[in-house]
């Protein structure tokens, strides 16, 4: 499983991609990607990624795990014309590039290729990585099954999912509620149609 190594300056941001409640209480914006040069073994859509910051040094710390939801081929330039930035092949406009900068941590799109001018070197090209938390996948799940009409029962403690007796058989097919409750401890239970 690839291990991802992260300055500390953006590791606040992977904290907050990883845990929704610390991202509320420090009003961080999370870091959805990262942006890698090539690697001999390729990071592959679905791999399990272990994050950490200033590895290799004593002050190394494990942020946490997350999996790799897509991966894109990446190209970053800047001439007398200006700044491009490609994805896949693509170029971007200015606010789409801004948008790429943002995700990736940087205040601006002019932060972001200073950054890789100084880091990398110009042009570069590599790839940007994109994470999949438990929690966007759990958030996913709530809103798939919620979208289907059942009804959730979200506490502190307990999360459950309501079902009708009407809906008992196709819920027992449905993927997202089977992996809220085995991955999730998700709750289900049947409504009596006598108490609703």
């Amino acid at each position: 499983m690839p291990s991802l190594n992260f300055q500390s300056q953006f590791a606040p941001g992977i904290l907050a991609m990883l845990d929704k409640n610390y991202a509320k209480r420090t009003g961080i914006k999370p870091k959805t990607t990262t942006i890698r040069a090539r690697r001999k073994q390729a990071i592959k859509r679905g791999d399990i990624l272990f994050l950490f910051k200033a590895q290799r040094t004593k002050q190394c710390e494990r942020l946490g795990t997350a999996q790799c939801r897509k991966l894109e081929g990446i190209f970053i330039d800047e001439n007398r014309e200006g700044i491009t930035v490609k994805i896949d092949n693509y170029r971007l406009s200015l606010e789409e590039a801004q948008t790429v900068a943002e995700t990736d941590g940087f205040e601006s799109l002019t932060e972001f290729v200073k950054w890789f001018k100084m880091t990398h070197g110009l042009p570069f090209v590599g790839d940007r990585i994109h994470f999949t938390t438990t929690y966007d996948r759990k958030y996913f799940c709530n809103k798939s099954v919620k979208d289907r009409g059942y009804k959730l029962k979200l506490e502190t403690t307990q999360k459950t999912i309501l079902v009708t007796t009407e809906q008992v058989e196709a819920a027992k097919s449905d993927r997202y509620i089977n992996e809220l409750a085995t991955k999730h401890n998700y709750g289900v239970q049947i409504l009596n149609p006598l108490y609703q």
